[in-house]
């Protein structure tokens, strides 16, 4: 696991702007641009979403966090208590064994000829969907 994903602390003030955590850590895990902020303790990743956001959607949330990052005080920040962040911590890292899990089933029934549709419609989601939450996962090799 990358260094920056080990010692990342989403906080409150991250979600405030309706993105799901679960995007959250999608973008952290995939970020392509980082924004540095006054305070050295907090940066920001960008990255993609597992949603369908418009660019236009995604533009004005990004517009509004970095004015967010530049005009925040780190002395308004709130941190966690410990005990709640090694409890949050705890389920995160069970959403994503769970993710991986999911991720090897997946990869093992496309390798035996399932389709995406199929693995939607078990999914209870759309083939676009279920490919865009799950294809990132999937070893090349069985995707071609």
């Amino acid at each position: 696991m990358d260094e920056h994903l080990e010692r990342a602390a989403i906080t409150p003030s991250a979600c405030k702007h309706g993105i799901a955590d679960a995007d959250i850590r999608h973008a952290l895990k995939h970020y392509w641009a980082l924004h540095y902020t006054k305070d050295p303790a907090v940066t920001m990743y960008i990255g993609p979403s597992m949603s369908k956001y418009s660019e236009e959607f995604l533009a004005e949330k990004l517009a509004a966090f970095e004015k967010w990052a530049d005009e925040v005080k780190p002395e308004e920040l709130k941190p966690l208590p410990f005990e709640d962040m090694g409890y949050i911590a705890k389920w995160i890292n069970q959403f994503d064994h769970v993710n991986e899990a999911m991720a090897e089933a997946i990869g093992d029934a496309l390798s035996r000829g399932f389709t995406w549709s199929q693995i939607g419609d078990l999914l209870g989601v759309s083939e676009q969907a279920a490919r865009d939450k799950y294809s990132s996962y999937i070893p090349a090799q069985i995707l071609s």
